[in-house]
């Protein structure tokens, strides 16, 4: 759109000058062939340097013919205003001087005035364009560097999101084997002494009754030992930050902006741990993006939990847009809900609303 607009800023003043100039011999009694001739030949030129190749050499081409033609009638130095505007989008000043003196060989002082005038303003445009054209330019570099740049950072948000969901998977996998390994080595060595004295007690039991109750109290209290075993590794298995709503409405009543309407359904306990962290994420990213960006007085936020899925969502009162471009704080949220498996939507009209859906995990999480 920026190129047609300067486009038509090149064809406009050429059109401007070549009808003036048509309008004002059309009076005259008599055009001649070579008139003709030079000024299809200027026009031909005008087209050729817009639309394919600005070469100075046909600038020069033109400067010549106009001087052959002013022989005939001074009106075509009004022609010139062209190629000082061009010679000034080039930022070729000192050449643009070479033209005033023209006029003073081909015009009376009474008109001499005008044509300076017209040369003067037809620079003054020609530098202005020019200035026109490089802020473009330097805009369009910055712009297309900062969007590069967006895109690198989302890129590599997204790999860290990989990279984190990776290290949880992995973290869990290696929680998961050294709890088997403790099982294994502590409660399951046990468990097999508890079971081969039942095996010799059971033996035992005619041929030596004494010995064979001896057998049985001590697997008794052999078992007492291995529950009170279990009890431990359990405790130790569990979390020891206890993470319930209140884990939720501390954030949310930390937040100053504005006032903040919290519902919750369904059992918190039914969340893994990782599902806690997304919903965290989530809820403190969108409570930032509404201060940042939002004139909203009042935000609801809902957590419900059913038994396929848990539901995330937020609204604000604010004025909201008629178009929303995604950040790295709303593309945050998305990209973890998704990778999570879960689906996220955005609605920016009449007040910000999102909504965030995670399926239900198959284990349940340690939480409270």
């Amino acid at each position: 759109m920026a190129e047609n607009r300067i486009l038509d800023s090149k064809y406009m003043l050429k059109l401007i000058m070549v009808l003036w100039v048509f309008l004002s011999l059309i009076p005259g009694e008599f055009v001649s062939l070579i008139e003709s001739a030079g000024f299809l030949l200027i026009i031909a030129s005008y087209i050729f340097r817009t639309r394919f190749w600005d070469w100075n050499i046909l600038i020069c081409l033109e400067v010549v013919i106009v001087l052959v033609l002013a022989g005939h009638s001074s009106v075509y130095l009004a022609l010139l205003s062209v190629t000082a505007y061009d010679l000034a989008v080039k930022e070729l000043i000192p050449i643009v001087l070479l033209l005033m003196p023209i006029g003073i060989f081909f015009l009376s002082p009474n008109w001499l005035l005008g044509y300076t005038l017209l040369i003067t303003m037809s620079v003054y445009l020609g530098l202005m364009k020019r200035k026109i054209e490089k802020n473009s330019t330097e805009y369009q570099k910055v712009y297309d560097q900062e969007r590069k740049s967006r895109y690198l950072l989302e890129e590599s948000q997204r790999k860290l999101c990989q990279s984190v969901d990776e290290t949880a998977r992995l973290t869990e996998i290696h929680e998961r084997n050294r709890i088997a390994a403790e099982i294994h080595d502590n409660l399951g060595h046990a468990l097999a002494g508890n079971l081969i004295q039942l095996q010799a007690a059971d033996k035992l039991m005619e041929k030596d009754p004494q010995k064979s109750r001896e057998l049985l109290q001590k697997t008794v209290q052999g078992l007492s030992n291995s529950l009170e075993l279990l009890r431990k590794t359990v405790h130790n298995i569990r979390p020891k930050t206890v993470i319930g709503w209140a884990h939720f409405k501390k954030i949310i009543d930390d937040y100053q902006y504005c006032s903040v309407e919290f519902h919750h359904v369904g059992d918190i306990g039914l969340l893994t741990p990782r599902q806690v962290e997304i919903l965290t994420s989530s809820i403190k990213e969108a409570l930032t993006n509404t201060a940042r960006h939002s004139d909203a007085t009042q935000i609801k936020i809902e957590i419900e939990i059913r038994e396929e899925i848990i539901r995330l969502f937020m609204r604000d009162n604010g004025s909201g847009c008629h178009h929303i471009h995604e950040g790295m704080g709303i593309s945050g949220i998305r990209e973890r809900i998704e990778n999570a498996g879960g689906s996220f939507s955005v609605t920016p009209q009449n007040g910000f609303m999102m909504v965030g859906i995670l399926p239900r995990e198959g284990e349940e999480g340690e939480w409270e």
